[in-house]
């Protein structure tokens, strides 16, 4: 992960590469609460490519309540954008059975009673078990998931994001589009956005010792080319 930086910090250096001076906005003025608002609808974007990009900033482990052989479906939090690797019914015995997390249209091709779990439909996820066995009722549901974090506000708090470079550059495109007097800066500063996009891409298909990773990524979005919108 590259190096966390405060909201102040984050600001600071989206203001310096789309204004070129350090006139920063001091926090609770009108264009701090602006710069605010991109930097948390930035974060929110790449929150949902959470599950494709593998962020680690968007990731922990949860449990969602307890199973009964009777139910196979089960409701995620309303923040989470998806499953990672395994889901695991921890049982009151101290066992625990593993289920692989699949895409929904693999479920039941490698065999009936495999251990798989997929998620389902719209937010909130559903949670959905290929089966659950009599011996694991009232097992605590755990699960790895990606989630989207919440909005930062005060000065000091951290962005929660894997690369904070990706949200000052792309911030700075936003705020230069929107500005007669700054567009020229556009081009160079979302060839920035999109350069530092890309590193996250490429971070989420190489394993750590370098080998190409072979579970395929869902097509990203990259804001670094949506059609800005101005912000009063």
């Amino acid at each position: 992960m590259a190096t966390q930086k405060t909201l102040q910090q984050v600001v600071n250096k989206m203001h310096r590469w789309y204004a070129g001076d350090a006139k920063y906005p001091t926090p609770g003025s009108a264009d701090w609460n602006m710069y605010v608002e991109i930097v948390n609808d930035l974060k929110d974007t790449m929150a949902q490519s959470g599950p494709s990009l593998k962020l680690r900033s968007c990731w922990e482990e949860r449990t969602f309540g307890t199973a009964s052989a009777a139910n196979t479906q089960y409701e995620l939090d309303d923040d989470v954008t998806g499953l990672s690797d395994f889901v695991y019914l921890d049982q009151t015995d101290g066992n625990k059975l593993e289920y692989g997390v699949i895409k929904a249209e693999q479920r039941g091709t490698i065999g009936r009673h495999q251990r798989e779990v997929w998620s389902s439909g719209t937010i909130p996820l559903q949670l959905n078990f290929s089966y659950i066995p009599s011996s694991a009722a009232n097992a605590t549901i755990r699960a790895g998931v990606f989630f989207v974090p919440e909005d930062v506000s005060s000065a000091d708090e951290v962005v929660p994001v894997d690369n904070p470079a990706y949200i000052i550059f792309a911030g700075a495109a936003e705020l230069a589009f929107n500005d007669p007097s700054k567009e020229d800066k556009f081009p160079d500063l979302n060839g920035m956005a999109n350069d530092e996009w890309q590193k996250m891409v490429d971070a989420a298909v190489t394993l750590p010792d370098g080998q190409a990773n072979t579970v395929p990524i869902a097509g990203f979005y990259n804001p670094g080319h949506m059609d800005y919108e101005e912000r009063g």
